[in-house]
């Protein structure tokens, strides 16, 4: 069952490899367009930002433990509450693969550099890149973690341990 979707991945990579049209964009030619004037300055507050945020999201404030204690199951959605009873022993092999995933899919972007026209522009490729990095960045800081305070479904697990709840866990 594990190898469908990896044969999926594989058909879905040679059919696009072999459908791509020539187009009439020769070695010399760019193409990216970008205006340096708005990508650059756009790039670098972003990133700054972005960094403001993961150190907001550092300073927020753990749970206390009667917030802890008092918490019920049955108080959140109904599709988080699955993930409420689920095995805390496989909670860090869950991290790592996560870990490990995010890592690899960061990285994916430098297969474009297989590609001769494209890796003539990897100037523009790594602007584009860190822009949109940043304003992910800034999207997840801001808009998800820094202003809802929500509580994560493992904290409701009563086998979770209780500095994992807290947070007190290094690397959490």
């Amino acid at each position: 069952m594990k190898k469908i979707p990896l044969f999926i991945f594989l058909v879905s990579v040679i059919f696009n490899l072999y459908a791509q049209e020539k187009d009439s964009l020769s070695l010399s030619q760019k193409v990216y367009h970008l205006n340096y004037w708005v990508d650059i300055p756009l790039t670098a507050v972003a990133a700054v930002t972005a960094s403001l945020g993961a150190v907001a999201v550092d300073n927020k404030s753990p749970l206390d433990s009667l917030t802890i204690i008092g918490l019920d199951a049955n108080d959140i959605n109904r599709f988080d509450r699955s993930a409420t009873w689920q095995d805390a022993d496989f909670a860090p092999t869950a991290r790592r693969i996560s870990d490990v995933t995010l890592a690899v899919s960061n990285m994916l972007p430098l297969l474009l550099l297989v590609d001769k026209k494209i890796r003539q522009d990897w100037g523009d490729l790594l602007l584009l890149y860190l822009e949109t990095q940043a304003i992910t960045g800034n999207l997840y800081f801001w808009g998800c973690v820094v202003h809802v305070d929500r509580i994560r479904p493992l904290v409701y697990n009563q086998d979770v341990p209780w500095e994992e709840k807290t947070g007190e866990l290094p690397g959490l």
